[in-house]
């Protein structure tokens, strides 16, 4: 009498795959003050390059788009401000209570 296995080598045995997971990435979320502030920081700089169209301008213009961007994980500031508007309608939204009235946190 033969038992299953018995004569193989361990490199023989198939074991079989665990599972795979779906993968989760995990989303992180500007608060909605910084947010706010984000998004005005970036409208001042444009309106200031659109006024002045210097180099200085440019480079503040650039950079809160792009601090803008990576807050909303976003790639234009089109993008980004639709993001962005999204994001803080939710955070108003959550922050009301049953019939719309805000609640102190």
């Amino acid at each position: 009498m033969t038992r299953a296995g018995v004569g193989r080598r361990r490199s023989d045995v198939r074991l079989k795959d665990p599972p795979r997971r779906k993968a989760v990435t995990p989303v992180l979320m500007a608060h909605p003050t910084t947010l706010r502030h984000l998004v005005r920081s970036y409208e001042k700089a444009r309106a200031a390059h659109a006024r002045a169209g210097t180099k200085e301008s440019g480079r503040r213009l650039e950079d809160a788009m792009y601090t803008l961007c990576v807050s909303t994980g976003t790639r234009t500031a089109e993008d980004a401000l639709t993001a962005a508007g999204r994001q803080l309608a939710a955070a108003e939204g959550a922050a009301a209570g049953p019939g719309g009235l805000a609640t102190a946190v």
